[in-house]
């Protein structure tokens, strides 16, 4: 099985997001991959989020994953610097959306960080659970 990178989930991501045509700004952040892509090595500084998107007049940080699990969407893989810039975020009064890609049933869910902080002691969430967040893009 190839590695999951990511990468065909944004690719997916940027597709779908820029059906909103101009209502939409979709802003990507550099990230390391992107730098080792252009010479074969090299680090970027950590960004808070894979993009930042303005839909409708509403700006936020959005921040894509995907996952392989067939029943839930751990949040360890949340990086601790992306958790860290969404806390900040919403504690300013912004929004940070985790756009969650399952790779086993081909579902998306927009997950914003407050519905996260309401149960800081849950480590996972079943696709069940995240109903509410399911988009209509599969």
């Amino acid at each position: 099985m190839k590695r999951n990178t990511g990468k065909p989930s944004e690719e997916i991501f940027e597709t779908q997001i820029r059906k909103n045509g101009k209502s939409c700004f979709l802003h990507r952040l550099t990230d390391s991959s992107d730098i080792r892509g252009l010479n074969g090595k090299g680090h970027a500084p950590k960004q808070p989020a894979d993009y930042v998107l303005t839909l409708n007049g509403a700006m936020a940080y959005a921040e894509v994953k995907s996952t392989t699990h067939p029943t839930r969407f751990s949040l360890s893989l949340i990086k601790a610097s992306q958790w860290q810039a969404a806390v900040r975020q919403h504690a300013a009064g912004g929004a940070y959306l985790f756009f969650i890609h399952s790779l086993f049933t081909k579902a998306w869910y927009v997950i914003p960080i407050s519905f996260l902080l309401e149960n800081p002691s849950k480590k996972s969430w079943s696709w069940t659970e995240l109903q509410f967040a399911k988009t209509d893009w599969s």
